[in-house]
């Protein structure tokens, strides 16, 4: 699963097991995305993973899809969720 919603939302919750790359940045972290194995593309609501799931292909990424309804759709779903540690303060 890449998830490429922004860090603050990633941080309040994500799939597990989910890499974060936000979307403004796939382009320069494109060696990081596995190339062996399906991916699945999620953000909040679908819009951002649509977009990234096409930037993927184009920049010859062909294992993206992506997951319609994104993050709300999975956690509404009763699906499990992973939250980040807090470093307010740190």
């Amino acid at each position: 699963v890449l998830d490429v919603r922004n860090r603050s939302e990633f941080e309040a919750g994500h799939l597990p097991g989910a890499l974060h790359i936000p979307v403004g940045y796939l382009a320069e972290r494109l060696a990081e995305i596995p190339r062996d194995k399906p991916i699945v593309v999620q953000c909040q609501g679908g819009a951002r993973s649509a977009i990234a799931t096409s930037v993927l292909q184009k920049l010859g990424v062909r294992n993206a899809t992506d997951l319609v309804g994104g993050f709300t759709a999975w956690a509404s779903g009763g699906h499990p969720v992973e939250r980040e540690p807090s470093t307010a303060g740190v």
